[in-house]
């Protein structure tokens, strides 16, 4: 039973993590009016959603695609070789530190490129 609770219980946390990182960007936005709170959400709460349904999205059709041998617990063994889902994941974490860091320059600046008084 813990072995359904568990993985039910870790995503609520997790979610209610995001929502609760996403809340306090978007009111630091408002407070601040600096669009590079937006990026950040963006960043680490928006990409980091999206990322994770296209993996497991592409991972379901990689595997129905290229049958493996179940291991003794019935789950799928990936073979090592196989690139594409190890490029798929180094490209999810590029495209997550490269908003990281265009949010990062953000901060700080106005619409006409110049520091903010805040």
């Amino acid at each position: 039973m813990s072995s359904v609770i568990l993985p039910i219980l870790g995503s609520a946390v997790l979610f209610v993590a995001y929502v609760a990182l996403a809340a306090i960007l978007i009111r630091k936005y408002k407070s601040t009016g600096d669009p590079g709170f937006l990026w950040l959400v963006i960043a680490l709460v928006g990409w980091p959603i999206l990322a994770n349904y296209i993996g497991s999205e592409l991972t379901l059709h990689y595997l129905r695609s290229h049958p493996s041998k179940p291991n003794a617990a019935g789950a799928a063994i990936l073979n090592p070789k196989d690139s594409f889902l190890h490029f798929y994941d180094l490209l999810q974490r590029l495209i997550e530190v490269l908003l990281v860091i265009f949010a990062v320059r953000f901060l700080g600046k106005t619409e006409n490129g110049k520091p903010s008084a805040t």
